[in-house]
């Protein structure tokens, strides 16, 4: 899945052949993003892969993998040493093993929930 947009790269932390971490925004969100250097420890040509760390919103600490294709913004001009103002367009590949066990166990507490429910109204 394609973010509808480039969103703002709000701080870059490392900074080698293009941001490697710093926090950006995903889907309007605020998220911690670390590359996981695909391009140069991979296989040649291999585009580098970035885990996304939700820092908001509803899916609040939990990981995506992403491509993203960075891009300077035109209108801001950048001072001497400093790195420029980028956006950030994500492409979303999966989320962490972790958020699947996350959402498996809301949705087992929601049908034992019913369960519960349809239990108490058969003994009425």
């Amino acid at each position: 899945m394609v973010s509808a947009e480039f969103e703002p790269v709000l701080q870059i932390n490392e900074y080698f052949d293009g941001p490697r971490s710093g926090i950006a925004q995903c889907q309007s969100e605020k998220c911690n993003f670390r590359s996981l250097w695909k391009d140069v420890d991979g296989v040649d040509d291999a585009p580098d892969e970035f885990e996304l760390e939700m820092l908001s919103g509803v899916d609040r600490g939990q990981k995506i993998l992403a491509n993203a294709m960075f891009r300077k913004v035109a209108h801001v001009p950048v001072m001497a040493g400093a790195w420029p103002c980028l956006e950030v367009l994500w492409q979303l590949k999966l989320r962490s093993h972790n958020y699947v066990l996350h959402t498996a166990s809301k949705l087992l507490c929601v049908l034992a929930s019913i369960a519960l429910l349809g239990a108490c109204e058969l003994k009425r």
